[in-house]
Parts: structure tokens; C-alpha cells; sequence
């Protein structure tokens, strides 16, 4: 996962499409120094239309993923809230 912001989104790039269809990403975990006690609001995939399903813990971002990526390189989470 690599990562960039352009104004107030937080972008995640999943390098890899996960065969489980699951991302984590534990750096976003609501104890970690990086998310400071904030929390996420919106979590979208660039190039899907549907709502995600997702979830922030001690375990970190967790987003269920649609069956089929929206792209065969590198997709986009846009992470709202932090």
C-alpha cells in the first residue's frame, strides 16, 4: 500500500488485488500515532459506483472489496475523515 492526500482525502493505493477481497490497513487503526484520534467517515474505490463495507478498529481500515477490481494495475481507496 502507498499513500498521498490531495486536500482533505487520504489516498491508499493497494499495490495488489486481495484474493480475499479484503484490505487492511493496520496504519490506520484507531490506536495508531498516525490517525492521532480521529476517525474515518468514507472510505470510496476509485472506478467502482457501489457503497464499500468497512469497518475501523484496534486492527486497523478493514474495506470489503467488490468481487472484481475496477482496474487490472494499482486501485484507489479515498479515505475521508482524517
Amino acid at each position: 500500500i502507498r499513500f498521498t492526500t490531495k486536500g482533505d482525502s487520504l489516498y491508499a493505493f493497494l499495490l495488489a488485488w486481495p484474493g480475499d477481497r479484503r484490505a487492511v490497513v493496520k496504519s490506520l487503526a484507531t490506536n495508531s500515532p498516525h490517525v492521532a484520534g480521529r476517525k474515518i467517515t468514507d472510505v470510496t474505490l476509485a472506478g467502482y459506483n457501489g457503497k464499500l463495507q468497512w469497518t475501523q478498529d484496534e486492527q486497523g481500515l478493514t474495506v470489503q472489496l467488490p468481487e472484481t477490481a475496477p482496474s487490472e494495475h494499482a486501485v484507489s481507496l479515498r479515505i475521508k475523515g482524517l
